[in-house]
């Protein structure tokens, strides 16, 4: 069957009655759910399963569309990001539980998608059946037939004059096949309306499992051992990592969880990818404060550090709403002497080294935004009195299309096309 996923926002409080499918269970989720007396509300931004329900649960200050077909889009893109986050090399050790869950307990998650875009590209897993024949036509099978028939001799050479036939048949009954159609049928059913795939006629009989679940993780690890095909094996590796996972459910009250507490450090990722984010390289820029005659340590960490041309950008990224909430006294003397401190480094040999071209500093604030522009010039924050501190200029980024292209990759005209529209405003 079908499943809808329902589409709520962190922090946001529903009615309990609103949401008859899962409001018993969300009890089980204490540290990330508070439940009252008539609604309740997630501290979590990220993907739930409830019930066999995907809940998705979006930033706070996500627009969520009203239509299911927008809705189910722009859900399939937010767990894309969520995805492609998990996948970033460095993590505050805070997300990590929920980000990769308790051994493979986010398995049906995370693999899911794998296993859903396998089927789509390469179908469902063939296996044959080889059988040998004396009446049917085909290839000889001379192994076969060398060891089963007597030959004839004559004028001293050897004939065989009823040879083997080897028959290649699709094995349709096979049992990895079947653990295959099934796990795809359980996968289709709840993850589906991502790509707008509905359950196709073949898989309509595989709701049930061939086999205990048990039997079908060893089934599929005897065949991993027999197989040399990368597709196969990737696949196989998936299957035993969703039915383990499934397993361990079915034998424990567990928790399905993708996401994070967090969701300003994605925000960061996003922004950073988009705007070429060379932090690593050239952080040895940045000059460090350093205490003397105590014994502690401190240190600047910029969000996102860019270079166009002649410039070097520090990047700020700031999941708030803009028209709610701006940065603070904090957020904008950290850019301002983020700025102070690299503009005096960049004559020294390290600047000199790292930046040899740059001879300009800039503060920026991104914002999410619905705005139809690219990225929309918001306004400045500066001291009027001390110039020399500079100005951080705040700018909106459509979330809708940054997260698109975080999430895929694949648009680099549209990042050029958001450096452009910096370069001319800032």
């Amino acid at each position: 069957m079908f499943t809808d996923p329902i589409c709520l926002n962190d922090s946001m409080c529903y009615n309990l009655n609103r949401y008859p499918q899962i409001s018993d269970f969300l009890k089980y989720y204490p540290d990330i759910c508070r439940v009252y007396e008539s609604s309740f509300q997630f501290r979590f931004t990220g993907v739930l399963i409830i019930n066999d329900i995907p809940v998705i649960l979006f930033p706070k200050n996500y627009d969520i569309p009203e239509s299911a077909m927008e809705k189910f889009k722009h859900a399939g893109i937010f767990v894309k990001v969520l995805l492609r986050y998990r996948d970033e090399p460095y993590h505050a050790e805070s997300e990590n539980q929920l980000l990769y869950g308790c051994g493979s307990d986010n398995a049906r998650i995370a693999v899911a998608f794998q296993i859903l875009e396998d089927y789509l590209a390469n179908g469902i897993l063939e296996r044959e059946q080889i059988s040998l024949s004396h009446t049917k036509s085909g290839r000889t099978d001379w192994g076969a037939t060398i060891h089963t028939t007597i030959p004839m001799v004559n004028h001293r050479q050897i004939l065989y004059d009823d040879t083997m036939i080897r028959i290649r048949k699709k094995d349709e009954e096979n049992l990895i096949r079947k653990i295959h159609q099934y796990v795809v049928h359980e996968v289709i059913s709840m993850w589906g309306w991502m790509y707008d795939v509905s359950m196709p006629a073949n898989l309509s009989d595989a709701a049930c499992l061939p086999c205990r679940e048990r039997d079908a993780i060893v089934a599929l690890c005897n065949e991993l051992k027999q197989t040399y095909i990368q597709r196969e094996i990737r696949l196989i590796k998936n299957m035993i990592l969703y039915l383990t996972a499934k397993s361990g459910l079915e034998n424990r009250m567990n928790q399905e969880i993708l996401g994070t507490q967090y969701f300003s450090f994605v925000w960061e990722a996003v922004c950073g990818y988009l705007f070429h984010n060379k932090y690593l390289m050239i952080r040895e820029i940045i000059p460090q404060p350093e205490w003397e005659g105590i014994d502690g340590k401190i240190s600047q960490r910029p969000d996102i550090l860019s270079v166009e041309a002649e410039t070097l950008y520090i990047l700020d990224a700031k999941y708030y709403d803009y028209n709610i909430n701006l940065p603070g006294w904090h957020d904008v003397v950290k850019q301002m002497f983020y700025r102070h401190t690299i503009v005096h480094n960049l004559n020294s040999k390290i600047g000199k080294k790292l930046l040899p071209n740059v001879c300009a500093v800039k503060n920026v604030f991104l914002f999410p935004g619905e705005e139809s522009e690219r990225l929309k010039y918001l306004g400045c924050v500066k001291v009027k009195e001390d110039p020399e501190l500079g100005e951080v200029k705040a700018y909106a980024i459509n979330q809708w299309d940054a997260m698109k292209t975080y999430a895929y990759r694949n648009n680099d005209g549209y990042r050029d096309e958001l450096f452009e529209i910096l370069k001319r405003t800032c």
